[in-house]
């Protein structure tokens, strides 16, 4: 599919993107076994922050790390494709000209944060990496706590289908 990219095949048959680099072969099953659209696929599988951000949460609350073939339980594969469609309907997404974390200024693309202390005088959120990964942009303290909810509901769900509970 490298020659179908937005891309084109000059560029992409001739390297390997970041995630084949920085994604465990773990972290890239995880979106491989959840996403069979090739749009979402390309949101996902690119955007490093947001697969080993989740993969990295759950993982450390189980103490262990996940098994691959767990991945393709119908359960399992359902709460990692709701986590991964975050992507496409984040709702404290940015209007402003982002993709994911990056955006871009003239010809050049930089890196966004959230100033969390300067804006609401707190910590940044326990899911930073996750919600830039969103392209998130927050209007008060109240919308990151709701922001932080919906992670949280995601990360739960795939914990209880992962463990035989749903």
């Amino acid at each position: 599919m490298r020659v179908h990219s937005f891309y084109g095949p000059e560029l992409c048959g001739g390297h390997f993107c970041p995630s084949y680099t920085y994604l465990s072969p773990l972290e890239q099953g995880m979106v491989i076994a959840a996403i069979d659209d090739w749009y979402l696929y390309g949101l996902v599988i690119t955007d490093i922050d947001f697969v080993k951000g989740f993969a990295d949460e759950v993982q450390s609350r189980l103490g262990d790390p996940l098994r691959v073939e767990r991945l393709t339980f119908p359960g399992v594969r359902q709460a990692l494709g709701e986590y991964f469609r975050l992507k496409e309907s984040w709702r404290f997404a940015s209007r402003q000209n982002r993709l994911g974390k990056y955006y871009f200024n003239y010809e050049e693309y930089r890196i966004a944060h959230i100033d969390y202390e300067k804006q609401w005088r707190m910590k940044p959120s326990r899911f930073n990496a996750i919600l830039i990964s969103l392209a998130s942009e927050f209007q008060s303290r109240q919308e990151i706590e709701e922001a932080e909810s919906i992670i949280e509901e995601k990360i739960e769900k795939f914990l209880e289908a992962y463990q035989g509970r749903l």
